[in-house]
């Protein structure tokens, strides 16, 4: 036996016993010594002030015990009575109070006689420690006015059953309110202590089932709601459910008015098991008045776990051999019996059926010691006798009959078993002289299934036109999700850009094709012109699938995967042949020594290029196995930035936009190497088209064009970058941004390669001006010794290709004409012989 029992034991003495009042304190029915039956005894406690009034309990049991005492066919030979003190709801009174039953008391015969069974303790602060106490006496305990989480607990509590549901037995009312009108989210208040927080964690559990997400805020008893901080409503949530006694309810309710908390914006549930008015009440803590916190409580829902006086209004015959009118009938009469101020009738059907439960087992106990032929009989009881407490225990477990309050059965822990949960509404009601005034309508129950779920039922002539005004179904505060894409405009806008841009590449590549044994078009190299014009279509049907519309994440997923694959080999095809051109001008015109290399030819030009196709594509490759293996490659929902959020209606539902955006957790990374290197290319292009910029020969003068194309290029590809990090949740800004500068890059490069050919081919037809003697005329320098050696030797090979140009030009063959002549083109009339000049204008060399 623990400290805390022998402490106990060590209160309940007699003389302790003595010190209390006992004015509550008597037998119902009184006992007969001219009735041959044997009375049985059992000890009722309830609370008659203090804490809580539960007196009217009390009426109940005298019913029931009323019409136990006259069926002949129920307890033959025995009478059942009561002896009654007062717990006061208080667990030392409570325990005095039991004590002062169960010990012999010589100046109170009646209390003195042994107790068959306990029934108490008038609330639940009483019966805890009264229920952990009984088993020790060997005396079932049975509760109807207790409900108390803690109860439920059969370690502790090993004789103990109860009439009512547990509370926490109301959050399946809870879950089943919820689930009906699909709400999202709930915000909890909670008062800490077990009563609620118990109740409040299997309801969280539930919520859980179902998705549904929850906020808490638990306040300790002592602080108030003052421990809730400065905004006890959580902003972001529209339902509160309040799970707190009624003294701290109250204040909450002037919280609320003063935030304008109200229907149909807002909703509270609170408890239905609060007193008539609780909402009336003033107290020193609260700051609003009673007409202020009515104006909050309109179609405010309030929830209760046990359903009072569920059959009093039919005619259905219970077990007990009435109905529920009958049983008013017969309430009637005890409920103004002195001494007993009778104050709280609601608890009297529950004690009513918990005397039939004890009836019933006493019953089938007096059967089974009959059918053993045993001496011992159900009057030698004593608190030392386990096996009569046994064979009673059994046969309340195995309880099951229709009460008053209806199915009457336990569950393995003794706490009787959900039936109905009762839904309530807080509605304006017209009472008879035609004014209104607040208060509780039943509008539905909340059935167990028998499944583990529960199903949510109303009322005959209730539904959710008449629950809820023109059927304003109270909005969760959850925003609406909606996914957006590019605004139709913008994508048709460029979707014409792009085709543009596509018939301009394919212009350009006609052009190539047509005029690519022209003189000028030769010398630009009109193979390599065709990657060009390729890599430009790749990039122009890149902005295709950048402002695809979708919001399909699949859809969006796969085009973030296929448009870096898009932008780098368009790159690379594009703007790799335009460096790898301006590598060859410089090879030729940077050699000082051309005999000793030859000409580089267009297929190792293609060579290169496509080696920087196979670097994008290993990256690419690697990027795309090692993101996708790991299953981060994916798109991902982002609240759209350029407009957030709406609120619209009387239900103020908030609409909240998001966007899909490319986004894996090494997407930087890759990327960052990828155009990286493409930065690197880039400069590598503008440093040889500066080292060029002195060539005059027409076909090969692309420098300054060059310099212009990666200049703007350079601008589009910082702006794209930057754009890429800060301007990405705005998408529509983003798109524009994004695909105007791959338009206005891939447009400048082509327009700047193609133009000038096109021009100059306009403006000589047949190439005569491109070998003219401006074209030659270079900046001379001063020959150093080791190149003046190779002078005689660049005579000579100028000589060779006047008349090589000469035989394609007139089509004859003649000698060689002597260096100097004013019919060479290639030399200057003072005879001085060119710095920079070219030696094959062969077609198979050009550039």
């Amino acid at each position: 036996m623990d400290t805390a029992l022998v402490f106990l034991l060590l209160m309940a003495t007699p003389a302790l016993c003595r010190g209390q009042s006992d004015r509550f304190l008597q037998t119902y029915p009184p006992y007969d010594d001219a009735d041959p039956r044997t009375p049985l005894t059992f000890a009722l406690l309830q609370s008659f002030g203090g804490n809580y009034d539960g007196s009217g309990s009390v009426a109940g049991v005298q019913v029931a015990l009323d019409l136990i005492n006259n069926d002949p066919d129920l307890l033959p030979g025995y009478t059942l009575h009561y002896t009654l003190t007062d717990s006061q709801c208080n667990r030392t009174v409570g325990l005095k109070a039991l004590f002062q039953q169960l010990l012999s008391d010589p100046q109170n015969p009646d209390d003195s006689r042994i107790k068959i069974s306990v029934m108490g303790s008038g609330c639940s602060v009483a019966t805890e420690p009264t229920a952990e106490i009984s088993h020790f006496y060997n005396l079932p305990h049975i509760s109807c006015v207790s409900s108390s989480t803690e109860l439920a607990d059969r370690v502790r509590f090993k004789s103990y059953f109860q009439l009512l549901p547990s509370e926490a037995d109301i959050a399946p009312a809870y879950f089943g309110v919820i689930r009906q009108y699909d709400w999202r989210h709930v915000a909890l208040i909670v008062q800490n202590e077990n009563l609620f927080t118990v109740t409040m964690d299997r309801l969280k559990a539930l919520l859980q089932t179902i998705n549904v997400t929850y906020s808490e805020k638990i306040f300790e008893s002592d602080e108030g709601i003052a421990g809730l901080g400065d905004e006890p409503f959580d902003p972001d949530a529209r339902i509160f459910i309040i799970a707190t006694y009624a003294i701290h309810a109250r204040p909450l309710l002037c919280e609320a008015f003063a935030e304008g908390l109200r229907y149909p914006q807002h909703l509270l549930l609170t408890y239905a098991w609060y007193s008539a008015g609780w909402w009336e009440v003033d107290t020193e803590n609260l700051t609003c008045s009673s007409d202020d916190r009515i104006s909050v409580l309109p179609r405010t829902l309030s929830l209760l776990q046990f359903d009072f006086l569920q059959h009093l209004n039919n005619s259905v015959a219970t077990t007990s051999g009435i109905t529920g009118a009958e049983y008013l009938d017969l309430e009637e009469p005890h409920i103004g019996v002195e001494p007993l101020y009778l104050s709280q009738l609601e608890y009297a059907p529950y004690c009513y059926d918990a005397t039939w439960t004890l009836a019933y087992a006493l019953n089938r106990t007096i059967r089974e010691l009959e059918s053993r032929n045993e001496t011992f009989r159900l009057e030698d009881f004593t608190y030392s006798n386990n096996d009569i407490m046994t064979t009673i225990f059994s046969y309340i477990e195995q309880s099951d009959f229709t009460g008053i309050t209806g199915p009457v059965a336990f569950s393995d822990l003794g706490i009787r078993a959900v039936n109905t949960l009762r839904v309530m509404q807080f509605r304006n009601i017209t009472i008879g002289n035609g004014t209104q005034r607040l208060d509780w309508v039943e509008i539905a129950h909340v059935i167990p299934d028998g499944d583990g779920g529960f199903n949510f039922q109303y009322l005959p002539g209730e539904s959710d036109a008449t629950t809820w005004p023109n059927g304003l179904v109270p909005y969760d505060g959850v925003p609406i999700k909606r996914v957006v894409t590019v605004e139709v405009g913008l994508v048709v806008v460029f979707y014409i850009l792009a085709t543009a841009g596509i018939l301009f590449a394919l212009v350009c590549i006609i052009f190539n094709a047509v005029y690519r044994k022209r003189k000028l078009i030769r010398l630009s190299s009109p193979k390599l012109n065709y990657l060009i014009g390729i890599g430009a279509m790749i990039l122009y049907v890149d902005i295709y699938f950048s402002v695809v519309p979708t919001t399909n994440p699949e859809a969006v997923a796969a085009l973030c995967t296929l448009t870096p694959w898009l932008t780098a080999i368009g790159y690379s095809l594009c703007y790799g042949t335009v460096g790898a051109k301006m590598w060859r001008v410089y090879y030729i015109f940077n050699n000082p020594t051309p005999k000793r290399k030859k000409a580089l030819k267009d297929w190792t030009l293609a060579l290169a290029v496509g080696g920087l196709i196979l670097i994008d594509i290993t990256i690419l490759l690697i990027y795309t196995a090692v993101e996708g293996y790991r299953g981060y490659l994916d798109s991902n929902l982002v609240p759209n930035r350029e407009n957030p959020e709406t609120v619209e209606g009387e239900l103020a539902v908030i609409t909240r936009f998001f966007i899909y955006i490319c986004d894996s957790r090494a997407r930087d990374a890759f990327l960052g190497v990828l155009y990286g290197y493409k930065g690197v290319l880039q400069i590598l292009t503008l440093l040889l088209a500066f080292f060029i910029r002195k060539v005059k020969v027409k076909g090969l003068d692309d420098a300054k064009y060059i310099l212009a194309a990666i200049y703007v290029s350079s601008i589009v590809l910082a702006v794209i970058i930057v754009s890429t990090y800060s301007l990405k949740d705005y998408i529509n800004v983003y798109s524009a941004v994004f695909c105007t500068g791959f338009f206005l890059g891939t447009t400048v490069i082509l327009g700047l390669v193609f133009g000038p050919k096109m021009y100059g081919l306009y403006k000589d037809p047949d190439g005569e001006q491109v070998f003219s003697r401006s074209d030659l005329t270079t900046q001379h320098r001063t020959p150093t010794a080791a190149a003046s050696s190779d002078v005689d030797n660049l005579k000579r090979r100028i000589t060779e290709l006047e008349v090589q140009v000469a035989k394609q030009q007139n089509g004859v063959s003649s000698s060689p004409k002597r260096a100097g002549t004013p019919e060479s083109p290639l030399v200057p009339m003072n005879g001085d012989v060119p710095e920079r000049t070219i030696w094959d204008a062969d077609q198979s060399t050009t550039f």
